[in-house]
C-alpha cells in the first residue's frame, strides 16, 4: 500500500476520516450498520475517486486489500490509491462495540 507523500495530506485524510467517523456514529445510533465515507478533494464531492482512505481493516470481508483488492484489480482501467488504517482504534472499536450489542439483542 502507497502511504501519502506529505504531512498536509495525512492531515486531509484524519480530517475526512473524523467526518467519516462521525457518519458511522450517527450510522449507529440509528441502529445501522457503522460505516461512514465521505469522498473529497478540496471540499468537493469526486466523481472518481483517486484515493480511498478508510479506518478499520475486514480481515473476513474487506475488498480495499484486506480479503481481496476490489479498488485496485488488475482489470480495471482506474486504479485508486488506497490507505488503510486511519484512526483504526477508533474505527475498529466502534464496529466491535455495534456488533456486540446486536448479538446481545438477537439472544435476548
Amino acid at each position: 500500500m502507497r502511504r501519502p507523500s506529505g504531512h498536509r495530506e495525512q492531515q486531509h485524510d484524519v480530517h475526512g476520516m473524523r467526518l467519516a467517523f462521525e457518519e458511522a456514529q450517527a450510522a449507529a445510533a440509528a441502529g445501522e450498520v457503522p460505516v461512514g465515507a465521505v469522498l473529497m478533494r478540496a471540499g468537493e464531492v469526486l466523481a472518481r475517486v483517486p484515493r480511498v482512505v478508510f479506518g478499520a481493516w475486514d480481515d473476513k470481508a474487506g475488498m480495499a486489500g484486506s480479503l481481496h483488492d476490489l479498488l485496485r484489480h488488475p482489470r480495471l482501467n482506474h486504479r485508486a490509491e488506497v490507505l488503510g488504517g486511519v484512526l483504526a482504534a477508533e474505527c475498529g472499536l466502534l464496529l466491535k462495540e455495534f456488533f456486540e450489542s446486536r448479538r446481545l439483542k438477537a439472544e435476548s
